[in-house]
């Protein structure tokens, strides 16, 4: 049975609806985990303050009050995400923070065609991109709303056998649901971060440079 993209995502939305909740509880432990990674992430989309931040697949939102805190009052971060729940948790956590700089949007990460073309001065996706049916859609859609000179930042798993997560029980204990396992076609099975640079899309706007880095964390 081929891999069916609207299913998928239908799935995939369902499952972070029903598990936004025990993820958001979880929060703190998670922080602790990814916090150096996420730096690193801000430092290479160039997040600073009076920033304007896109974050893609934001889930709960710790790296969007992350980067929220780096841009400041002056500054704006959106948060975008598929599930409406988990983004209630990452506009919650802002009021909890004192940031009255986040704002939240619903939206596709393969369908960002609401937001203004140039509306940002970075964008970022914490472990989002290696679950997006078209990556190259995705990430067209990414640079398209970059200003020139923006910056396009994603944090995403390495491939399954250097990557504890993927191998262990952990992220049905984090959230306290079974998470069914992808089909062998779907985009949570391919390699994400295999060695190397990203390929831009074509024409992108922004820095058309790209790299890798391998981080470990905590």
């Amino acid at each position: 049975m081929g891999f069916d993209p609207i299913q998928y995502k239908t799935a995939t939305r369902q499952q972070w609806e029903d598990g936004a909740e025990a993820w958001d509880r979880w929060g703190p432990t998670l922080e602790a985990w990814l916090g150096e990674a996420t730096d690193r992430m801000l430092e290479a989309a160039g997040v600073r303050a009076g920033g304007e931040v896109l974050d893609v697949a934001a889930g709960a939102g710790g790296q969007t009050l992350a980067a929220a805190r780096r841009v400041g009052p002056a500054g704006r971060v959106v948060a975008a995400d598929i599930s409406p729940t988990i983004l209630s948790f990452a506009a919650r956590g802002a009021v909890r923070a004192g940031l009255t700089n986040v704002e939240t949007l619903e939206a596709d990460a393969e369908a960002l065609g609401t937001l203004a073309e140039g509306a940002f001065d970075a964008v970022i996706s914490r472990l989002g991109l290696m679950y997006f049916p078209d990556r190259h859609l995705a990430l067209t859609g990414m640079s398209r709303v970059l200003r020139e000179g923006g910056r396009l930042a994603a944090m995403a798993f390495s491939t399954a056998d250097r990557n504890e997560f993927s191998r262990s029980r952990y992220r049905s204990s984090v959230t306290g649901h079974s998470w069914r396992r992808p089909s062998p076609a779907s985009p949570a099975r391919s390699a994400s971060a295999r060695p190397g640079p990203w390929r831009p899309p074509s024409r992108p706007r922004g820095s058309a440079r790209s790299a890798s880095r391998p981080c470990r964390p905590r």
